[in-house]
């Protein structure tokens, strides 16, 4: 009789295991709110769900949240285009990869606040949390194109030299589909990570309207 590996589960099973440890939590912060009783330290799930809603249905709530993603999206969409065209052309070129390598790594060793605490000095208030949402997204998209191309087989590639494929159709036919994998953990490791330093970067530098 074939032993079933304890790894093997049902799908079934793993949502069940999802929502099960997702309660576990749950039941937990209210306990430890009960205990704590300070909810200006601890909020129990019902207060934070309160006032969640209170936030997303009113219109100064609404308005925070529209423009806190709107500063993130820009930060994003600023950072991925850079990102991706400088991890392109350092595939491309090795000479251009070991240039760049340096200046990713300073940026990438810089903390949130220490970026945050820089921005409020060089650029207006309103633009401080793009600032600082880019410097986080930008080496992190970076080194995903690059690690993504890099893990292509490099025979693929050849092939399409060898059929002289345009431009258009290596990228949408070889590099894209080889790099996805590696580039989809980059894009969600950014999107967090940006996410995160752009409320941080509103929360010091207070623009008019913002989730920070």
């Amino acid at each position: 009789m074939p032993v079933r590996s304890p790894l093997a589960s049902s799908a079934a099973q793993r949502r069940l295991f999802r929502w099960l440890g997702g309660l576990a939590c749950i039941i937990t912060w209210a306990l430890a709110a009960a205990l704590l009783d300070k909810p200006v330290l601890l909020p129990g799930p019902l207060m934070v769900l309160k006032q969640t809603a209170y936030l997303v249905l009113s219109k100064s709530g609404l308005q925070a949240i529209g423009w806190s993603i709107l500063r993130w999206t820009q930060a994003f969409t600023v950072a991925s285009i850079a990102g991706g065209l400088a991890g392109g052309l350092a595939f491309q070129s090795q000479a251009l990869r070991h240039l760049l390598r340096p200046i990713i790594s300073a940026i990438r060793s810089i903390p949130v606040i220490a970026a945050i605490l820089i921005a409020l000095i060089w650029v207006p208030l309103e633009t401080v949390s793009i600032l600082v949402g880019f410097l986080v997204a930008f080496p992190l998209m970076y080194q995903g194109v690059l690690d993504g191309l890099l893990a292509i087989d490099y025979r693929y590639i050849e092939l399409g030299y060898a059929f002289d494929l345009p431009a258009y159709k290596m990228i949408s036919r070889i590099l894209f589909p080889g790099s996805l994998p590696v580039l989809i953990s980059a894009i969600i490791g950014a999107v967090g990570m940006s996410w995160k330093a752009t409320i941080a970067a509103e929360v010091l530098s207070q623009p008019l309207k913002a989730i920070g």
